[in-house]
């Protein structure tokens, strides 16, 4: 596979060129800034034009792929923002752990599809195990999925803070009710119950309703125990750039529930394309020798604000690079049209 300019290994390049640790998240920040100077002022000079950019994209539930947009070069930091404002940074992982983690379902989705086998007995003679319930805890809430019975038309879900065990289904509302909890109706197999404390221990069941007349109501299902906390779990962890992909094709896991989340992406942006000079191609595409030109100047722009001392030396250094690319590509239309000389 042919290598590929990656903006932020450039970013740490030209950190480490200054003897600076850029993990830090204020250091990526004071980069970004510091590339997108360099970026404008190789567009007075009439090269091939880029920006960089923060884009805001929609949680969908239960995805962990989303398409960038054709004018995506690459991508070097993502967040996700809540529904109060606050960021929670990603970190960037390989696309082969990503695969890895995808094709063992590790991490990824915790509400596999469950079906119920053709031979099973009446629905309503299932054994607790039936729904399969499965669930996910976040920040004062629980996200719950279990799998769907055959002639069911409503589910009953129970939570208290007491187990049900020993405890009727005639009683399961009353126990609910007097333990913290209560009892919340769902003609879908997946429910959010939410407004509950954190750090304490809910137990919660689930029966389903058929459209009998009477109606008739399963057995529970098996019982599971779940404590909210502050750390949320449908928050995705990691993330990848899939260049495999046309458009550029952003990977998050583990997957997210959470659709009152945003995802934030730091991406360059390429202007190649608005001005009839090429096509969109989701590549950063700069003749090679101004990849170490680029490097260079972001490790002056640094040097400037890290290493003062430092700052004359890689200026010269920048210069040099930059004339040598110039020199070497001044007949490439398609990149620039003329430098101003």
């Amino acid at each position: 596979m042919p290598w590929e300019f990656d903006i932020t290994e450039a970013i740490e390049e030209a950190y480490e060129r200054c003897g600076v640790d850029a993990k830090a998240g204020y250091k990526l920040k004071s980069a970004l800034f510091s590339a997108n100077l360099l970026l404008a002022e190789w567009s007075n000079e009439n090269l091939l034009q880029w920006t960089i950019s923060e884009r805001e994209y929609a949680i969908v539930e239960n995805s962990d792929s989303y398409r960038l947009g054709v004018d995506v070069v690459d991508v070097f930091d993502v967040h996700i923002r809540d529904e109060n404002g606050r960021d929670f940074p990603l970190n960037k992982a390989l696309l082969r752990d990503y695969l890895d983690r995808r094709n063992s379902t590790v991490g990824i989705d915790p509400f596999p599809e469950t079906a119920i086998p053709d031979n099973a007995p009446d629905p309503f003679d299932y054994s607790t195990d039936t729904f399969d319930l499965r669930f996910i805890s976040g920040n004062g809430r629980i996200r719950l999925r279990w799998s769907d019975v055959p002639n069911a038309v409503s589910y009953n879900i129970y939570y208290a803070t007491k187990s049900f065990n020993q405890i009727s289904a005639a009683q399961f509302q009353t126990h609910a009710e007097n333990n913290g909890g209560g009892v919340k109706v769902s003609q879908e197999t997946t429910l959010v119950i939410d407004g509950i404390k954190n750090d304490t221990e809910y137990f919660v069941i689930v029966t389903a309703t058929d459209n009998s007349n009477p109606a008739q109501t399963s057995k529970p299902s098996k019982e599971v125990s779940v404590t909210p906390g502050v750390v949320d779990s449908e928050r995705p962890n990691f993330w990848v750039l899939d260049k495999q992909i046309p458009n550029q094709l952003l990977r998050i896991y583990p997957r997210s529930f959470n659709t009152d989340h945003k995802l934030i992406v730091q991406c360059v942006l390429t202007l190649n394309g608005s001005d009839g000079l090429a096509n969109y191609d989701n590549e950063l595409d700069m003749p090679i020798g101004f990849y170490s030109a680029f490097v260079d100047g972001l490790a002056y722009k640094l040097a400037i604000k890290n290493k003062p001392e430092l700052a004359q030396m890689f200026g010269q250094i920048y210069m040099q690079s930059l004339s040598k690319a110039k020199a070497k590509n001044s007949g490439n239309n398609a990149f620039f049209t003329g430098f101003v000389r």
